[in-house]
């Protein structure tokens, strides 16, 4: 098991800054709030993660999630196990003409003609589960790119990203997602599809040369073959995630592998997690803030668990989270819970609580926070004795990714003026 990043050397004095250049001015503890307790800035591609994360946290619990049936628990060993497996698989189904050059091949030549630069596309339609990572990634790890959505999304828009994406394959949820597509998904040049399930549908229109797999026996197609070498670049495309279109047809955003880089090393300056906090996804993992947060907490060690609108707060109650990434909305649905059970409750309840909101929302103010992403960091708290220690919350201004611009952390007890 890893060691805890926080056993590192306290850094109250300057006693460690020698020498003239600018790395040794540094503290110890100011290095880690830098590079965070993995340094993953000469990563080629996201899933080199993986590896580093088996080798470091190898039996933490990185996944859980209570509410499938059954319940799932996975360590970080077994989820890269997974993920190559999922690989492996992948690459039996990807056209040998399309896959990305292994590291055999010369890659020199122009950018704009080179394969590992314009991946194969893969269409994955899945909201928020661990098979919805194990497959993100299991896509990237193949040597192919992801085109993401919510499997609940309206199917026209979903059949118009499959097409526009020019996918060669469907990565989709459920039996249920692929119906609500209908027979139109087989006049696109759709070669195969995957369920994230393990349902058998009885589909009467599918053509006999278009491959239809269950999640389950994709990865024992992995067990079978093993994972061929690809040359994936920092700058090889990593995901393609399509706006709203309210305004239009959607348009898809290109992200590269670096920028995924780039996000899970710059995050560190912000917070240090400890290895096996625990926290609660919730946020679509399709969307890029949630996204990257998942990315990075697993980055370094945490144990993520899986959750939704309707068991939130019983998993707040039950996992004690020291993360919980969310938008305005998450945390106004959360207030309007608390403000009910307090009306539920005696009137001398109340006050404590509304001293302690007045003092988010000063707070809120003072760093300009209105509608953008907040992610709240929530920490255990005595409540018989209000004993301050850890920050209880700390909220975060992101105007976009990469360029955090402002933090809080409220060092006070809940309830204090």
């Amino acid at each position: 098991m890893a060691t805890n990043p926080r056993s590192i050397p306290s850094a109250r004095g300057f006693e460690n800054r020698v020498g003239s250049d600018s790395a040794s001015y540094f503290s110890t503890r100011e290095r880690f709030e830098h590079t965070g307790l993995i340094d993953y800035s000469q990563l080629r591609s996201l899933p080199q993660m993986w590896e580093i994360t088996e080798q470091q946290f190898g039996d933490v619990a990185a996944l859980i999630d209570p509410h499938s049936r059954p319940a799932v628990s996975l360590t970080y060993r077994q989820v890269y196990q997974k993920i190559r497996q999922f690989a492996a698989g992948m690459q039996t189904l990807l056209s040998p003409s399309l896959r990305l050059q292994d590291s055999s091949q010369d890659a020199s030549q122009d950018s704009s003609l080179n394969s590992s630069q314009n991946p194969p596309i893969v269409a994955l339609f899945a909201d928020n589960s661990w098979q919805w990572l194990v497959a993100d990634q299991g896509i990237m790890l193949a040597g192919a790119a992801d085109a993401v959505r919510s499997a609940t999304a309206d199917p026209d828009e979903l059949l118009y990203i499959l097409e526009h994406s020019q996918s060669s394959g469907l990565v989709v949820e459920n039996a249920k997602t692929l119906d609500r597509l209908g027979d139109r998904i087989w006049s696109l040049p759709v070669e195969w599809v995957v369920l994230l399930s393990n349902e058998q549908p009885d589909l009467p229109g599918r053509p006999s040369q278009v491959k239809l797999l269950t999640f389950d026996q994709l990865l024992e197609r992995g067990n079978r073959q093993p994972l061929q070498p690809v040359h994936t670049t920092p700058d090889s495309l990593a995901t393609l995630i399509y706006t709203s279109g309210t305004t239009g047809q959607p348009k898809g955003v290109m992200l590269s592998h670096a920028n995924f880089i780039y996000q899970i090393v710059a995050l560190t300056a912000i917070i240090q997690p400890l290895v096996g906090d625990r926290t609660l996804s919730i946020l679509p993992t399709w969307h890029s803030f949630g996204r990257v947060g998942e990315y990075y907490t697993l980055s370094q060690g945490c144990t993520q668990v899986y959750t939704n609108r309707r068991y939130l707060k019983k998993d707040l109650q039950t996992y004690q989270p020291a993360y919980v990434i969310g938008v305005p909305r998450l945390w106004e649905s959360i207030y309007e819970g608390i403000q009910k059970s307090f009306r539920d409750r005696p009137r001398e309840c109340k006050p404590s609580f509304d001293r302690f909101w007045r003092s988010a929302v000063a707070t809120f103010r003072q760093y300009g926070l209105g509608s953008t992403a907040i992610c709240a960091i929530y920490t255990r708290r005595d409540r018989r004795s209000y004993k301050p220690g850890r920050p209880r919350c700390c909220w975060l201004h992101c105007t976009t990714w990469g360029n955090c611009c402002s933090i809080s952390e409220c060092s006070k007890p809940w309830g204090a003026t």
